[in-house]
């Protein structure tokens, strides 16, 4: 996928892990995902977009998170200080213990 050439750079985690989620997607979640790599996150990517795009909270507050659809979430964090805009994760909805830790 390419994101374009806006002020932050998109890198992807774990490409492999980001591509088999992805392509598991129905089309039009693909299309959602798509637009959000190559249309906003290159761009302004800290821009929060209400239900489908928002900040986390508490001690996961560095993630933005997007709603595919279908229970499925891209999970993002930006490092301003590099320009750059680091996809964490994509696919089901992240889990959270009392003390907010990722589970499974």
């Amino acid at each position: 996928m390419d994101a374009g050439k806006g002020t932050y750079r998109v890198v992807v985690w774990d490409q492999d892990e980001y591509l088999k989620e992805y392509m598991a997607l129905p089309p039009n979640q693909q299309a959602r995902v798509a637009d959000l790599y190559n249309s906003h996150l290159p761009y302004r990517p800290a821009e929060m977009k209400p239900p489908w795009l928002k900040r986390l909270k508490g001690t996961q507050s560095h993630l933005r998170q997007f709603d595919c659809g279908g229970g499925k979430r891209l999970h993002y964090m930006i490092d301003e200080e590099a320009k750059e805009v680091r996809i964490v994760g994509l696919g089901k909805h992240l889990e959270w213990d009392k003390k907010n830790k990722v589970g499974g």
